[in-house]
């Protein structure tokens, strides 16, 4: 009866060790997906900081090409107004996109492309870039793993029992790099 016992307490206590494994790599996957999207968010954000000093460098060279600045400003407005992550992502990519035009309309002015200060802001630019190109590679595979890992068994099973569910890749356009020789 004794032996009975110690059977039944082993494999409740490895059914509650699988419950906490499973439980334990599914909260890590979602984990790294939350920091990698956190990431992408704070850089968005900087690059988004750093707009008005790049319009205040280049004020002086591109006087007549206004429009590049109103499209920058916009792009920023919508970026700080957003109110969910998909619609920050969309405000981010086009705020690239205008500082983007800001940067190749730039290399028209050779005394504004030997500026130091523009040079700065353009590196800080690339840097930016190359943080969020690894995040969104880091987030997207952690979301390929999450999502395999939700088609398994048993790992469906308890994901639905834990309340995890399907994740979505991240749906934002591959931006090249500022002015980076390819």
């Amino acid at each position: 009866m004794v032996i009975i016992w110690f059977i039944v307490l082993g494999i409740v206590f490895l059914m509650a060790l699988i419950f906490f494994a499973y439980y334990s790599k599914l909260s890590s996957l979602t984990n790294k997906i939350d920091s990698s999207i956190s990431l992408i968010s704070a850089q968005i954000r900087r690059r988004a900081s750093l707009a008005p000093s790049l319009l205040a460098n280049i004020g002086g060279y591109v006087k007549n090409e206004r429009k590049l600045g109103e499209d920058i400003t916009s792009a920023r407005l919508a970026l700080l107004d957003a109110p969910n992550m998909s619609a920050k992502l969309r405000a981010g990519a086009q705020l690239h996109m205008a500082i983007r035009t800001v940067l190749a309309s730039a290399e028209s002015y050779p005394t504004l492309k030997n500026n130091d200060r523009f040079q700065q802001l353009r590196n800080e630019l690339l840097e930016i870039d190359k943080i969020v190109s690894n995040a969104r590679k880091t987030y997207n595979d952690g979301i390929m793993v999450y999502n395999v890992m939700m088609h398994s068994s048993p790992a469906k099973w308890f994901a639905k029992l834990y309340g995890f569910g399907k994740r979505e890749f991240l749906k934002i356009p591959a931006e090249d790099s500022f002015g980076e020789k390819k």
